[in-house]
């Protein structure tokens, strides 16, 4: 799931353009998303075994009101932060993280939610295209050695990119094409659903539209 439409979102910024206080900015839609996203969930008694969030501001925040309303917890992981919107650079993917750029200190802002790891509580910012590719790989390989073939549900509140690109990781899609497609677009707060097969392993997309956000 994307988050909730911000300022940014709505006057067409992307890749980080615009004021950095617009990206975490909710529109009065995103608003009425958020509400209409917490309703959807309890009325349809969907309560993930795991909810994993970006560090965001927005994610954060998008996700906080089913948090409290339904009495769980969420999880703050640093992989899911937006990333990868310049082009390709053709480099070698890391192998490592990078240095941490800034060493800036991540905010919980939403109730219910809590570090991941109480020692990873600072953003991993990419550089490159590549070095986001690698953040992105790293989710997809922790999320499938904990929760791969568990039989547990695992909602996961990220992005627009990022959110694409590990769509695409987890479904089989090359990433590191000279000019990678995202394979799949994310409305803000639109719930997609990809089920994994218990015995090849395999993970496709059985449902992209689970809900229907307002859009005005």
């Amino acid at each position: 799931m994307r988050h909730a439409e911000t300022v940014a979102n709505a006057s067409g910024a992307t890749g980080g353009e615009g004021d950095l206080e617009d990206h975490d900015s909710l529109t009065a839609l995103g608003r009425k998303q958020i509400e209409a996203l917490k309703n959807f969930l309890v009325e349809k008694d969907i309560i993930p075994d795991v909810i994993m969030v970006s560090p965001t501001w927005r994610t954060q925040k998008t996700i906080e009101p089913f948090l409290l309303a339904a009495n769980v917890t969420a999880e703050i992981w640093v992989e899911l932060n937006e990333c990868c919107g310049r082009e390709p650079t053709g480099e070698a993917l890391p192998t490592e993280r990078p240095e941490q750029r800034w060493k800036m200190p991540i905010e919980i802002v939403a109730e219910n939610t809590v570090f991941r790891d109480e020692q990873d509580d600072s953003y991993w910012w990419p550089g490159t295209y590549e070095e986001g590719l690698f953040m992105v790989m790293t989710a997809r390989d922790r999320i499938l050695e904990f929760y791969g073939r568990s039989g547990k549900t695992v909602l996961i509140v990220g992005h627009a990119v990022n959110g694409g690109i590990l769509l695409g990781l987890l479904t089989g899609y090359d990433m590191l094409q000279d000019e990678p497609e995202r394979p799949f677009w994310l409305r803000n707060t639109g719930l997609l659903l990809l089920e994994q097969d218990p015995v090849s392993g395999n993970i496709e997309v059985v449902n992209q539209r689970v809900n229907d956000p307002p859009q005005e």
